[in-house]
């Protein structure tokens, strides 16, 4: 069973579950992820269009991307149960997806990132990512 790692502050130890914060930080971003994508998808085809192009811009991003994926897998690799399962596969996934936009030639990039930036993968990704959010909530606010 993983041990819940406690935080201290100058008033002493407070209770705080390691899990808990991820459950409640991805469910978050889920949610707004899905709000995003849900509600914005003719405004973002365009500017992941130009995610190609514009090279400064897509090394800073992966590279945010590559710090909080790799941040969630070395914090948070644990799979046993399925919300923590969760966390731990989105962590993997940021870590591949900021990977393959440093490495992969702009041709490359640009079929990859194609193949998803049409109207009906928004949709698609909008209602999984409220799904997850909402499954991910749950656990993390403990309404289940």
């Amino acid at each position: 069973m993983p041990v819940d790692y406690q935080c201290t502050d100058h008033a002493g130890p407070t209770p705080w579950s390691l899990r808990s914060f991820f459950r409640k930080s991805s469910a978050s971003a889920s949610l707004l992820r899905a709000r995003r994508s849900r509600s914005r998808r003719r405004y973002f085809t365009p500017v992941f269009g130009a995610f190609v192009e514009e090279r400064l811009v897509r090394a800073v991003v992966s590279f945010a991307e590559l710090i909080g994926g790799l941040f969630l897998v070395i914090a948070h690799n644990i799979w046993a149960p399925l919300p923590a399962a969760i966390i731990s596969i989105l962590g993997w996934m940021a870590v591949i997806e900021a990977t393959a936009y440093l490495l992969l030639p702009d041709d490359m990039l640009e079929k990859f990132i194609g193949t998803f930036n049409v109207p009906a993968w928004y949709l698609v990704g909008g209602i999984f990512a409220i799904l997850v959010g909402i499954y991910l909530a749950g656990f993390g606010f403990g309404w289940w």
